[in-house]
């Protein structure tokens, strides 16, 4: 896949993450099939009864928990979160938004019925979730405890410094920085 990172938005991206998102799309983008944005996931809140179908769904759109981007290459699909600098809240929802993506996200989903009954089809991606979950933190500053413990969590991190090199993960080095 090329020219993602000329897109002029990102659906529920706000700069700085734009900014993260087009250097780390410049390495990758490659790689990947295809990208979603603002992926909604679980079962959000309950709405009040007596709620029409167009009040469903955009209740269910506000109250499900998002994730930033969603990316599928080869067997596996890619669950990332963008954040200048991560608080210690992304540990969890990576690692919440690895479990229940193919739970309620793709067309092999398990809980496709949650979104049916909220009347947001719409909000399903029209793919399958793959078998493999890759985790994925792109930040500009990491602190050294939250670093390694998210990567203990087998959490990928690309980390992008500002005006210096970036740190990337050994396992998956873009094809410009392959070992020969």
């Amino acid at each position: 896949m090329t020219g993602e990172d000329k897109r002029a938005t990102y659906p529920g991206l706000l700069e700085p993450s734009v900014s993260l998102w087009r250097q780390w799309l410049k390495l990758y983008q490659d790689k990947f099939e295809a990208f979603y944005y603002n992926v909604r996931v679980g079962a959000g809140v309950k709405p009040p009864t007596n709620t029409t179908p167009a009040m469903m769904r955009d209740w269910w759109a506000q109250t499900s928990l998002r994730i930033d981007v969603v990316g599928e290459r080869e067997d596996q699909t890619w669950v990332i979160e963008i954040a200048e600098r991560p608080g210690t809240k992304i540990l969890g929802q990576l690692q919440l938004y690895s479990h229940i993506t193919p739970l309620y996200q793709g067309q092999n989903a398990v809980r496709r019925d949650v979104i049916a009954n909220r009347n947001a089809e719409d909000f399903l991606l029209q793919t399958d979730i793959r078998k493999v979950i890759i985790p994925a933190l792109i930040c500009r500053f990491l602190g050294l405890d939250m670093g390694a413990t998210v990567q203990k969590a087998g959490i990928y991190v690309f980390k992008f410094p500002g005006n210096a090199a970036p740190f990337l993960p050994a396992q998956f080095l873009p094809s410009t920085m392959a070992a020969a």
